[in-house]
This record gives C-alpha cells, sequence and structure tokens, in this order.
C-alpha cells in the first residue's frame, strides 16, 4: 500500500492539489529466494490520484495510473 501527494501549479491555469493512494504486487523477494513459483522477476503498481482543492476555474481532475516492470537479467 502506498500514499501519494501532487501539487501542480501553472500561470496560465492555476493549481490544485492532488491526493491518493495506490496497491503494489512484487515477486522479487521469491524469485531472489528461488521459491517455487517464482516465476518471473515482476513489479505492478495501480495508483489513484483526485484533485482534492484547486483554483475555481480548473476542472476535476482525477489520474489512474498502472506500471508493470519486468525485469530480465543481462549476461
Amino acid at each position: 500500500m502506498q500514499a501519494a501527494y501532487s501539487l501542480r501549479s501553472t500561470d496560465k491555469n492555476g493549481g490544485d492539489q492532488l491526493v491518493g493512494g495506490g496497491v503494489t504486487y512484487s515477486t522479487l523477494s521469491a524469485y531472489r529466494s528461488g521459491a517455487r513459483g517464482g516465476g518471473l522477476p515482476l513489479e505492478m503498481r495501480f495508483t489513484h490520484l483526485e484533485a482534492v482543492s484547486g483554483d475555481s476555474n480548473r476542472p476535476k481532475f482525477f489520474r489512474d495510473q498502472l506500471e508493470m516492470r519486468i525485469y530480465f537479467r543481462l549476461h
């Protein structure tokens, strides 16, 4: 589990504050330990950010983000 905070500001459009959270799934520790079913070393992360305050001319904003990292060993 993770928490996130972001402050965006521009001269033209004003600014807003974003708050959110997310979840991460990883198989890296199982892969390193050689555990059965460790399979491919990867991480997946889902994050949701939503505007909680901002200038009056800013539209309601939210962002959902999905990341996936696959690790390969270079020889």
